[in-house]
């Protein structure tokens, strides 16, 4: 059973590594969304919902906290593209993805 958890949670923090190398590297994917077209717009939000899962997986010494740790430098560049955005596209981004800032700052 033990060994099951161990590779559960291997296969686990996998995915977290995955998932945050690809979006990290399609960052421009989440700052194209637009008023005007839904292109990407569904899709976006689920990959960050997706990292978010990761980001808020409860404790469990070195493994779990290292999963959350994965995530934090996409976090930080997020939220850093957001700011860099123009004032009208900034409003327009923080209130489309504004559930997934406000998960990040409980």
């Amino acid at each position: 059973q033990l060994l099951n958890t161990e590779r559960d949670m291997d296969v686990c923090c996998s995915l977290c590594y995955l998932a945050t190398d690809i979006m990290d590297n399609n960052m421009s994917l989440f700052m194209n969304i637009s008023e005007e077209s839904a292109v990407n717009s569904e899709e976006s939000m689920d990959a960050l919902q997706l990292l978010l899962s990761f980001t808020v997986l409860p404790g469990n010494y070195p493994v779990d906290e290292k999963c959350s740790d994965i995530t934090l430098p996409f976090w930080e560049n997020f939220m850093d593209r957001l700011a860099s955005e123009e004032s009208n596209h900034y409003e327009f981004l923080i209130d489309f993805y504004g559930g997934i800032v406000t998960s990040l700052i409980e």
